[in-house]
């Protein structure tokens, strides 16, 4: 077993997602940077240096599938966006799929909604990314937590992802278990802000041919005035 840690920048409900039952990270650091997690290992996000590293979120991979498997599973079919739902339905990250002819799609969504996102999410050679799931988690959102100062080991202070292995992770999540219950504990920090006004929705899908476009640009899509979105927000 072993943690992979990451920095939670925008703590929108959009990576991780934590509605619907499951704890889902797909179009963030950890699916962008291909991270190396198996069944049983965890994945957890801390906040920024100035919100004091705190804890937002820890999940124990239960799956990890493709963008294409989690699209077609209707296990996650409520993960799918819904731009005009409610918030926890807006920020659905079940977004991108492969059509017959193995190109990119994605559904309107009011994130990852400009050709840098899609292009990152989706992998410049068109391979796509994993999707990590967890049944079992800890959600913090805005009730984020302090974590104790022997497990600084376990935080992650910049961009990118690290991996904490041996007695180290595991007696983090014993400290865990120990004193929090499982589930959604709090809502995202940064929702109510996102969800009053979720900007220029992508009024139908964008494609990307795996094999022939190795770049993974989206087309051309008829909406206009996107602003580019750094981060997952």
């Amino acid at each position: 077993m072993k943690i992979c840690s990451h920095v939670v920048t925008h703590d929108t409900g959009l990576a991780p997602n934590p509605f619907h039952g499951y704890c889902t990270s797909a179009v963030c650091t950890p699916s962008h940077m291909n991270a190396g997690l198996e069944e049983g290992d965890w994945l957890v996000g801390n906040s920024p240096k100035d919100d004091g590293n705190r804890l937002v979120y820890a999940m124990r991979i239960s799956k990890v599938m493709s963008m294409n498997q989690y699209f077609q599973s209707e296990s996650f079919s409520a993960k799918k966006p819904k731009p005009n739902g409610a918030p926890e339905e807006q920020c659905g990250d079940n977004i991108y799929y492969q059509d017959d002819d193995a190109a990119w799609r994605r559904l309107p969504s009011p994130f990852h909604n400009d050709p840098k996102s899609f292009a990152k999410d989706v992998g410049r050679n068109g391979a796509g990314r994993p999707v990590f799931i967890a049944e079992h988690f800890y959600y913090f959102g805005k009730r984020r937590v302090g974590i104790p100062s022997e497990f600084g080991t376990v935080i992650q202070r910049q961009q990118g992802i690290h991996y904490t292995r041996g007695q180290q992770a595991r007696d983090f999540i014993a400290w865990l278990e120990a004193n929090y219950a499982p589930g959604r504990l709090g809502t995202p920090r940064d929702m109510p802000a996102r969800a009053a006004g979720t900007g220029t929705t992508a009024a139908g899908s964008a494609a990307v041919k795996g094999k022939e476009r190795g770049d993974c640009r989206p087309e051309p899509r008829p909406v206009a005035a996107i602003q580019p979105r750094k981060g997952c927000r």
